[in-house]
């Protein structure tokens, strides 16, 4: 997975909650060593009118909702990209005094406490949730984003986008997507046939590479169905092993040859069997 200075994406929230606008989390996809932050004076939050109607009456703060809208920025200075960020805010009760930990109460003390929590529902750019390298070509790249974009609000949604790159994978890689049938007859070759005609190429070089794009080809299958529960964690899963396998096939042959070619000149000088 991406690997930052300060964040990783193995510890960010993937309820995609937080209490406290200090508590944001996310990485800059531009420069990837940062942390983003809410810019100061730009948060603003507005009650739902369904919500006032029914606090109106019940007099709870767990029936408080309200949609947010807040700017951030990446903490690098060098960097400082800014965002853009909307969601939903609830409001839950909060049990015990907190007076003992030096914050002040919402309510009085006799009454339960209440705080915010901010879930995010579209960021502006998207960020950023495996790393694309440069060799991995650009209409791989671009469809692997627009699932990016997607992750905050719908996974099903983002299911089906990467399925789609993996349709740009097939592409790229020359595999055929028509075919001709016994009555001569053009068809399409589905993805599953296209991924296991991959596999088998050059001696069953990609086997297990095909294997793990075919897990991924099943999520996207199930992201086609509304009534098929796809989580965070399992789509974060999913780009762990997209990553994995765009690395594989045209990152690591690149870091091989160069690898290779030290080899070479170390030998040329030190190995006595070619001195």
């Amino acid at each position: 997975m991406l690997e930052l200075k300060i964040i990783t994406m193995q510890n960010i929230n993937l309820k995609n909650v937080f209490q406290s606008r200090e508590e944001l989390n996310l990485p800059c996809s531009f420069c990837n060593n940062s942390t983003l932050e809410i810019v100061t004076g730009t948060f603003s939050d507005l009650q739902t009118k369904e919500s006032k109607e029914v606090f109106d009456v019940t007099q709870e703060v767990s029936c408080i909702k309200r949609r947010f809208v807040t700017l951030a920025k990446c903490s690098n200075k060098k960097c400082a990209e800014v965002y853009s960020i909307l969601g939903r805010e609830t409001v839950e009760e909060c049990r015990e005094c907190c007076h003992d930990a030096g914050e002040v109460c919402s309510y009085f003390c006799d009454m339960p406490q209440a705080r915010s929590c901010y879930s995010i529902e579209y960021i502006d750019p998207p960020i950023n949730f495996i790393s694309l390298e440069k060799n991995i070509p650009k209409n791989i790249q671009d469809s692997i984003k627009d699932s990016f974009a997607l992750f905050w609000c719908d996974c099903n949604a983002t299911a089906n986008k990467i399925r789609a790159s993996l349709e740009a994978l097939m592409n790229e890689l020359k595999i055929e997507s028509t075919g001709i049938n016994e009555k001569g007859k053009k068809y399409d070759v589905s993805l599953h046939n296209r991924i296991e005609k991959f596999g088998e190429n050059d001696d069953g070089k990609y086997a297990d590479l095909a294997k793990r794009l075919l897990s991924i080809k099943w999520l996207g299958n199930a992201g086609s169905h509304e009534d098929n529960f796809i989580s965070r964690e399992n789509i974060l899963d999913t780009y762990e092993i997209l990553e994995h396998v765009l690395n594989e096939i045209f990152v690591r042959p690149g870091e091989i040859q160069i690898i290779e070619e030290k080899v070479k000149d170390l030998d040329k000088v030190f190995n006595p069997k070619i001195l």
